[in-house]
């Protein structure tokens, strides 16, 4: 089924709720929350750029810039209409956060489509894909809440 809408949101830290991702130097972090005047924070949540049926996280400050793996590492780059590894790298299944149980609301995680055993998670407040390990820290580092902040945009 296609997805109808793009959305506007910020995307918050489980656990740490005052931490929200932003790129920066076209890398992607795990910063303080800086309110929603904050561009780098904010992203288009929309259709995946390799599956429609999934999703594709882009900038709202840099149009056409999508946050991808590349190296594990969750960086901010432009998409060139046609490459297919760009495309996978930018989309992302979301799925019921792996902390689901230890939070207090529900959230989302992010697995990579075209390496399904990887989930994005912070590290050290930096974003990177990793394999699931099964632990109670990847599971919280893993979780995520969407929020949208703008209602929808397309």
């Amino acid at each position: 089924m296609p997805l109808p809408t793009e959305w506007l949101s910020t995307i918050q830290s489980a656990n740490f709720p005052d931490r929200t991702i932003r790129h920066r130097d076209f890398l992607a972090y795990l910063d303080p929350n800086p309110g929603y005047d904050f561009a780098d924070g904010d992203f288009v949540i929309g259709p995946g750029l390799a599956d429609g049926r999934l999703f594709s996280i882009q900038s709202t400050n840099f149009p056409n810039y999508y946050l991808r793996h590349q190296d594990l590492r969750l960086k901010l780059q432009q998409y060139s209409p046609g490459d297919d590894q760009f495309a996978q790298d930018a989309t992302f299944e979301l799925t019921p956060a792996l902390a689901y149980a230890q939070v207090d609301k529900a959230g989302v995680s992010f697995r990579a489509y075209n390496l399904p055993d990887h989930f994005l998670r912070h590290s050290n407040f930096e974003i990177w894909l990793n394999r699931y390990d099964g632990s109670e820290l990847f599971r919280l580092d893993a979780s995520f809440w969407v929020n949208e902040h703008s209602g929808h945009i397309g």
